[in-house]
């Protein structure tokens, strides 16, 4: 016959681990396309508009001979500058590097 007595225990417990494949909070891209840009000035006032109103951050530099830029932001955020890029016909066929 065995006894059963209810006891008390305080334990505790800690785990050092580290979480493998989970979503990064930023994603960042790299980009770049030896393109004819005929007015590099409004290029650069439209697309400097769209990425602050998307709230990206990075750096992008334009000229008439193409474009070159690393940007980061949400996954969303990276997502929607690859639509606004892409849209564009010149850019259709640009080559976006996650990172």
């Amino acid at each position: 016959m065995a006894l059963y007595l209810p006891i008390k225990l305080n334990i505790t417990i800690s785990y050092n681990y580290r979480v493998v494949n989970a979503e990064p909070k930023i994603h960042i891209i790299l980009f770049y396309k030896f393109t004819q840009i005929q007015s590099p000035e409004s290029f650069v006032d439209s697309h400097m508009d769209f990425c602050v109103s998307e709230g990206l951050l990075g750096k992008v530099l334009v000229a008439k001979e193409g474009i070159n830029g690393s940007l980061s932001g949400s996954k969303k955020q990276i997502e929607r500058y690859k639509r606004y890029l892409t849209d564009q016909e010149q850019f259709s066929d640009i080559t976006l590097k996650k990172k």
